[in-house]
């Protein structure tokens, strides 16, 4: 659909985690292990791409071996898919790279979960634990691509903060904050689970904003104005944010 809700078209049954290709023709995708829904986050078992313009359905040249993901995204140029694997493809639970072409796979070797790549394609920024988000170069042009040391880490003791997103000019990073639960099985069309699954309602969670530029640590519990910026206050299980581009404007919202 349009970022202002309209011309929706349904285009897949049963498909997980959706992706864009960095083009804007594709959306990748992962199949459900069983038929029936859990909402666990890993229950994923292959990945497929759809073309936008014909509709046609392909799978990843290593979709039979790929098993237990969430949370994938393209780099940009298109050539590597970052994803978290959670007791699957030989990982019990961290970052993975795979060819988007072919049946690459490198294991970056962090701690932590639900990655996303810069624009740029020179940094990524991922949850390095419930309690920290962390930024770091990472080398997609090498022959065996790597992440380099945390230069920035945004820390809350308290509340955690996942799901991280880059605004599009690189400038930004939103996440998600809130304290830990397990959900409220009684709100409409949610279930019981942790907070930071997708599908789990999460009491207290909002958005927040803080420039990329920053170096260093950042504890927000300490942290001042200019640091970082709540974009919502009301707790009203506010998570999971997506950058866009508004038609015919160049600001910026999560």
């Amino acid at each position: 659909m349009g970022s202002d809700g309209r011309n929706r078209r349904k285009l897949l049954d049963s498909a997980r985690e959706p992706f864009w290709s960095p083009d804007g023709t594709r959306i990748g995708f992962l199949h459900p292990e069983f038929p029936k829904f859990n909402v666990m986050d890993y229950y994923t078992h292959g990945m497929s791409f759809v073309d936008l313009a014909s509709g046609r359905i392909t799978d990843h040249p290593n979709s039979a071996r790929i098993h237990h993901l969430y949370n994938p995204c393209f780099a940009p140029g298109g050539g590597w898919i970052l994803a978290t694997a959670h007791a699957g493809m030989g990982v019990d639970h961290g970052s993975l790279l795979l060819r988007s072409d072919g049946p690459g796979v490198v294991k970056l070797g962090i701690p932590g979960c639900r990655g996303w790549i810069s624009p740029s394609g020179r940094e990524i920024a991922w949850g390095a634990g419930d309690y920290e988000i962390a930024v770091a170069p990472i080398d997609l042009a090498a022959s065996v691509p790597s992440v380099g040391e945390r230069r920035l880490r945004i820390l809350d003791h308290e509340n955690r903060v996942i799901h991280v997103d880059w605004s599009p000019d690189g400038g930004f990073l939103c996440f998600s904050r809130g304290p830990a639960g397990r959900g409220d099985a009684a709100k409409p069309g949610t279930f019981a689970g942790a907070c930071g699954i997708v599908g789990v309602y999460a009491a207290g969670w909002n958005l927040c904003v803080v420039p990329a530029t920053l170096q260093g640590s950042v504890d927000l519990l300490a942290s001042g104005e200019g640091e970082f910026m709540m974009v919502t206050t009301n707790g009203f299980s506010n998570k999971e944010p997506a950058w866009f581009l508004p038609p015919k404007k160049t600001d910026m919202h999560p």
